[in-house]
């Protein structure tokens, strides 16, 4: 209700930003940001800050590579759920056609079963390449694990489901280690 009445209150009904501008503006992402930026280990946040880097050199070189997870399944999540509304649409857009796909889907008789594949098909195919794309990151392909003791870094600990290598920043140089599909602990 009170989406409706600000996009009426905005002149925004019946048109197609109706649609747009509740999804863009949803608050389901924080959540599933919130829990993969809070996984970050205070510890590497403080190095970084002892090296120099302000917080949005931090952000950019710790919280994106780190929170990637977070932003790719958020921004798949967000885009099947906005890509397969029924509700919304119905309730903001009384043309017909301003109507997603989705919406005509039900109406379809078994008349025009060919019709109503090819249609399915369609609606199908963006969905279905958003998620492929995302993928590995709603898998979220490696977990890790950190343990500090008087502000240093002494055990780090990664767990990857496939095999890949993993770059990771220890005393401002890159290191690369290759993750079998076991647990590798290092102590530092």
């Amino acid at each position: 209700l009170s989406n409706y009445l600000t996009l009426d209150a905005m002149h925004l009904v019946d048109t197609q930003w109706a649609v747009i501008l509740p999804a863009a503006f949803s608050t389901f992402p924080v959540f599933i940001m919130y829990h993969f930026f809070r996984s970050i280990p205070k510890g590497i946040i403080e190095s970084a800050e002892l090296d120099g880097a302000n917080k949005f050199q931090v952000f950019l070189s710790i919280g994106v590579p780190l929170g990637s997870s977070g932003i790719v399944s958020a921004l798949v999540l967000s885009f099947l759920d906005a890509w397969n509304l029924i509700e919304q649409p119905l309730t903001f857009l009384k043309n017909k056609t301003l109507w997603p796909l989705s919406l005509y889907l039900p109406n379809i008789s078994m008349d025009n079963a060919g019709l109503a594949f090819v249609a399915s098909v369609i609606t199908l195919i963006p969905s279905l390449l958003v998620f492929m794309a995302g993928q590995n990151y709603l898998e979220q392909g490696i977990a890790a694990e950190f343990s500090w003791k008087d502000g240093k870094l002494t055990r780090l600990s990664l767990t990857a489901k496939e095999e890949e290598s993993v770059t990771i920043r220890i005393n401002g140089k890159d290191q690369t280690i290759w993750l079998p599909k076991n647990k590798t602990e290092w102590i530092i």
